[in-house]
């Protein structure tokens, strides 16, 4: 897999897979993180939803693919935890918004340790002279409802920081959750939370 690709654009995806567009000004910075040497324990990932609609605790995940030359490609779900660190929030400052939530989140322990088994068996494919690299997706699979009914329209937008990234990088900006036909059936029938 070219270098230039190791992190597959970062298609992002919310509900259940369905995909929204990375901002331009986030391209090339997503397209310069490493997954594969990152201090993963730094990452965190960042949920703007309106007030009407939550995600489910254990509903959000972090996707990877990991693909080695000569290897059948490896696909991981990784859970995210909600943290209620300020600090992991400190940088989102100007993406509060009125009726909006803004959610932190960060790998779990457990999930700690099974990513970086990941990432040294890149390292050996690649000490190897293999070439590999790993691709991954933030999902949100399961809502919930804190009002009468889920809104018309959802907005969502997502945010990514790692120790390299000099700060939180927008994933996904207001992408409208109720315009994709199979993730729109699913929020129409959401539970209270």
């Amino acid at each position: 897999m070219p270098k230039y690709l190791r992190a597959l654009l970062l298609t992002v995806t919310l509900g259940l897979f369905g995909c929204a567009s990375v901002p331009l000004g986030s391209v090339v910075p997503l397209l310069r993180l490493d997954l594969a040497t990152t201090r993963i324990e730094a990452l965190r990932v960042a949920v703007r939803l309106p007030e009407a609609v939550r995600p489910r605790p254990g509903g959000v995940v972090l996707d990877v693919v990991l693909n080695r030359q000569g290897l059948p490609e490896l696909k991981q779900a990784y859970l995210l935890v909600e943290t209620e660190g300020a600090a992991d929030l400190a940088g989102l400052v100007g993406q509060q918004r009125p009726g909006f939530r803004l959610t932190a989140y960060r790998l779990g322990a457990e999930d700690l340790e099974r990513f970086r088994a990941v990432q040294v068996a890149l390292a050996e494919a690649r000490a190897s002279g293999k070439s590999g690299g790993l691709g991954f997706g933030i999902a949100t699979r399961e809502f919930c409802r804190t009002g009468e009914a889920a809104p018309g329209r959802i907005p969502a937008s997502t945010y990514l920081m790692t120790a390299e990234s000099n700060g939180w990088l927008t994933v996904s900006e207001d992408f409208d959750l109720m315009g994709e036909p199979k993730v729109a059936a699913e929020l129409a029938n959401l539970a209270a939370c």
